[in-house]
């Protein structure tokens, strides 16, 4: 071999273990994973929560002893000291271990409100590493002389709590929430370093399959969920001669917002790790406590038959009659005539109870209109199915009957959409006083379900049934939100909301639909698409356009499309650790595309968006490429294309050299 032949063999060489230093590291190295300081600002002379992950991330066993410093130095990294330690006996190829320090952060550690906590992994060199530069960290905080102080100024709050089978399911994906269940709610106070009961209260579920319960401000309360009232009253007394150790649910008394805080263990006057959005709930489903029980189901009566009312109208009588219905005295006992004078029963109408089919009012005047309906009662409850509602027009001669004017039961649908993409979302409903400037109250709240019509195509949709003259308006907000229970007026809230109205019209195809209101004829509408809000708070939501959105297929009345196939809405799970993503639980560190969007499992528990080239960094799979090197992410495949091409051009230089 030549001259030429060696150096042109040097060079290549010293290329090629340069790419392979890149790809791989052989030898033993420490580096730091994850770190964090809590909590945010640090308050002098208070203690920090830090945290630290290491991981040897080398190729051989690490057999030697080490130590790591928890530093706190001075803006700079000047006049730094060691308030904690911890010592390592080894560290096996891949193995990780991880550290919870607490200490005090001194006046003489802050300048101009910050302070720096340093991470120095083996300062002292007891490893021999093939690289020493991913083993100090250092992060930069704030710090202020006292605490923020958490204002005391709201209510009562109003929590929801579902019981759900999840010890039968132990995938959350296939637990639902069940019925006739029962909540036990214990309130209780901190006695040393753990919480004592004081007393508790027991709510039933029902057939909506929740219990709210009313939480003062100040108090703190766990719930534990029972499928049978027996149960409840054992663990109820359990319970009491126990100590909890897990943090409570806190009514911090922060104004309108109607969620409760898990505190901070013992430290009750702190949000659980010291962040507010990770330590609050606005509703809760806890698993059931009780084994080996069945939950017994109330005993409902078969729904009677449908009642057919006649209404016949003579001289300032009117007489009603209407079909016999089996089981009177058993399934019913009554039949309850409403009533109203004018074309509308709505709120407010009078009532008659009777044992038989038929009625007669006299001495009524001539010209006026009245309304009826009939309904099957048991202990004045309505069961069953009611009448048609019939209205008349009082004659002075002649003989009419009237019936089937109105009262068809509207079934409204809202598709919810996002800038023109169909979303998941919530939906509210209120019910709207135009009188009284369009004021507008909560009376139900759905979520919008993925469906798939008659077409294949898939939107979501939640469905609300509006009744007889009823006037409504439906708000749509992000998932998660808790909606006003009032709005001032529903015609100036932020978005774009229909204010509707059931006339007892019917659309084009013959079904009952809703027209907007104060708009004498319409041809029936059935459904409208609304731009969700991120907000509900109408000072200061965001301002929301109107958005044109998609409207999805109208179903003709006498089509059969098959509703059937409704894709289950996501439930949010409670994770120990990692993340809560459409249902599931992910492990910290799991990458996932959504939208076109690459998102990661982030150690604080939020899906974040991955960071691109150059971004600071602690991990591979904070980077969108993966690679997370000497602190920021790096572009491995674009970096190896360098090298490549820095290796052509030197061949080339070498080749006309020799030449």
């Amino acid at each position: 071999m030549n001259w030429k032949n060696i150096v042109l063999m040097a060079v290549l060489l010293l290329f090629v273990s340069s790419i392979s230093a890149m790809a791989e590291v052989e030898g033993k190295d420490l580096g730091v994973l994850s770190y964090s300081v809590m909590p945010k600002p640090a308050v002098v002379g208070e203690p920090v929560e830090v945290t630290l992950t290491i991981k040897n991330m080398g190729t051989e066993n690490i057999h030697e002893n080490f130590v790591i410093e928890f530093q706190a130095c001075k803006p700079g990294g000047f006049s730094c000291h060691i308030p904690e330690g911890a010592e390592v006996q080894g560290l096996a190829i891949g193995e990780e271990k991880s550290f919870l320090k607490k200490f005090n952060i001194k006046e003489s550690d802050v300048v101009n409100g910050q302070s720096i906590i340093r991470f120095v992994v083996d300062g002292d060199g007891h490893v021999d590493e093939v690289d020493e530069t991913n083993n100090i960290y250092s992060m930069l905080i704030d710090v202020v002389e006292e605490a923020p102080i958490v204002e005391v100024s709201g209510g009562p709050v109003k929590f929801s709590v579902a019981v759900n089978d999840y010890p039968d399911n132990q995938d959350y994906d296939l637990s639902k929430n069940l019925k006739f269940a029962y909540v036990n709610m214990y309130t209780v106070e901190l006695e040393e370093d753990a919480f004592k009961v004081v007393s508790y209260e027991t709510k039933y579920t029902g057939k909506a399959a929740a219990a709210i319960f009313t939480v003062e401000v100040g108090e703190m309360v766990y719930f534990e969920g029972f499928k049978t009232k027996e149960g409840a009253k054992e663990g109820a007394v359990n319970k009491q001669a126990l100590l909890w150790s897990l943090p409570p649910f806190k009514n911090f008394g922060t104004e309108g917002d109607n969620v409760l805080y898990q505190t901070h263990w013992t430290e009750t006057d702190e949000f659980l790790k010291h962040d507010k959005d990770y330590a609050g709930s606005s509703s809760l489903s806890v698993p059931y406590k009780d084994l080996d029980q069945e939950i017994v189901e109330p005993v409902v009566p078969e729904p009677v038959e449908k009642i057919k009312l006649k209404v016949k109208s003579t001289v300032k009588e009117v007489k009603l009659d209407w079909n016999d219905l089996s089981g009177l005295g058993d399934t019913f006992d009554k039949y309850n005539i409403q009533l109203k004078k004018g074309k509308s029963l709505g709120e407010g109408h009078g009532n008659s109870f009777v044992s038989f089919s038929y009625y007669n009012f006299m001495n009524l005047n001539a010209g006026d209109y009245w309304t009826f309906k009939v309904c099957p009662t048991k202990n004045k409850e309505i069961v069953g199915g009611c009448s048609n509602t019939v209205t008349v027009l009082i004659q002075d001669t002649t003989e009419i009957v009237e019936e089937d004017i109105k009262d068809e039961t509207v079934k409204y649908s809202i598709w919810t959409y996002d800038n023109g993409k169909s979303v998941r979302s919530s939906v509210a409903k209120y019910r709207v006083d135009p009188n009284n400037h369009f004021k507008s109250k909560l009376v139900e709240v759905k979520p919008a379900v993925l469906t798939e019509d008659y077409k294949g195509n898939k939107f979501y949709q939640a469905k609300f049934d509006v009744k007889e003259d009823e006037i409504v308006a439906f708000v749509s907000f992000q998932a998660g939100l808790t909606p006003l229970k009032t709005i001032d007026n529903i015609k100036t809230y932020p978005g774009y909301h229909n204010v509707l109205v059931n006339n007892g019209l019917k659309n084009s195809f013959g079904t009952q639909a809703l027209c907007k209101y104060a708009q004498k004829a319409c041809g029936g509408i059935t459904g409208e698409g609304q731009q969700i809000l991120f907000s509900v708070d109408a000072e200061n939501v965001d301002h929301v356009p109107f958005v044109k959105v998609p409207t999805p297929i109208v179903i003709p009345g006498n089509s059969k499309p098959d509703f059937d196939k409704i894709i289950p809405e996501y439930q949010f799970v409670e994770c120990p650790s990692g993340c809560s993503y459409e249902g599931k639980c992910l492990p910290v560190g799991t990458k996932i595309k959504e939208n076109g969007d690459s998102l990661f499992c982030n150690w604080n528990g939020e899906m974040d968006n991955q960071l691109t080239v150059g971004e600071v960094c602690q991990n591979d799979y904070e980077c969108g490429s993966n690679s997370c090197m000497s602190g920021k992410c790096l572009d491995l495949e674009k970096k190896l294309e360098e090298q490549q091409n820095l290796l052509n051009r030197i061949l080339h230089w070498l080749e006309n050299f020799f030449n």
